[in-house]
């Protein structure tokens, strides 16, 4: 995860809350496999113990939750990890926008566990473990690699980042929590299909409904994300020259402008005419 959230791949600007939290969700190509096979493989051991499971006194739910409480300190050890190199990377924790990122960290492996759970309730734990981390981690990473713009923001993993003037529209996110939940649907119904045939139908319906719905929903995107501009976020100090920065730096703002002064008094004593001399020169000409 080391080589996906670190300094290398850093794209955005240094101390700025969202680009933290978008940083540390490109850990998402290693938790969503990660957490998928453990949760296989979890399931798998489980599913050996047999009808132990139907003598406790805990109900199915309570069960669940007992039996994957491993998946989820992976999950939750894996989501600090990432946290901790974005901000090593970045300077800061994730505010503002980066949050919602940090909840895709959180939200998007939940429905690979959903899926990698039931497929080791199907398969012997050794194979859905491995199928699930390598299936998860080729939805998330490969197309990324395809001409086709579409299906890359259908996946969850995001590549590029919001700007000091604008930020990753939520649908960046939503898409994907919602395909994700449609694929682990369609997983789901598979585990009732020997009973009942009926259900391989329903799932392969649930499945086609949510990816061409999916599609649709982000085929005017292009390779870029959705995005929204900025407004009102900027902080200005001082007058005649006023500063203004984003407001993530509204702390730096006095001493940068304090710096700048200097310069720009010496600009004018060069003869370079400043922004008002400039705005009045244009008037008297009209």
């Amino acid at each position: 995860m080391g080589s996906f959230v670190g300094g290398d791949n850093f794209w955005g600007v240094p101390d700025y809350g969202p680009s933290s939290g978008e940083l540390a969700s490109w850990g998402i190509t290693v938790i969503a496999p990660a957490v998928a096979g453990a949760a296989a493989w979890e399931a798998g051991r489980q599913r050996s113990i047999g009808d132990i499971r139907k003598v406790s006194s805990r109900g199915a739910v309570r069960q669940w939750f007992w039996a994957a409480r491993p998946v989820f300190v992976l999950h939750l050890l894996l989501v600090v990890g990432a946290l901790i190199m974005a901000r090593l990377t970045v300077g800061v924790w994730p505010s503002g926008a980066g949050l919602l990122a940090v909840a895709h960290l959180l939200v998007l492996p939940c429905g690979w566990m959903v899926i990698g759970w039931v497929l080791g309730l199907l398969c012997p734990r050794a194979v859905a473990a491995l199928i699930a981390a390598v299936g998860g981690w080729a939805w998330l990473a490969i197309p990324r690699s395809m001409s086709a713009p579409t299906w890359r923001h259908l996946t969850g993993f995001a590549t590029e980042g919001s700007t000091l003037t604008d930020t990753l529209d939520p649908l960046v996110y939503l898409v994907p929590w919602l395909v994700t939940a449609g694929l682990a649907a369609a997983v789901v119904l598979l585990t009732g299909a020997r009973g009942r045939p009926w259900l391989g139908a329903v799932s392969v319906a649930v499945l086609v409904t949510t990816l061409v719905t999916g599609r649709s929903s982000v085929s005017d995107w292009g390779y870029s994300p959705l995005t929204d501009a900025r407004v009102g976020h900027t902080v200005c100090v001082g007058k005649s020259p006023a500063l203004c920065l984003p407001e993530e730096y509204e702390k730096n703002a006095a001493e940068l402008r304090s710096d700048s002064v200097p310069a720009l008094e010496a600009l004018q004593a060069a003869g370079v005419p400043s922004r008002e001399s400039c705005k009045w020169a244009l008037t008297s000409s009209a």
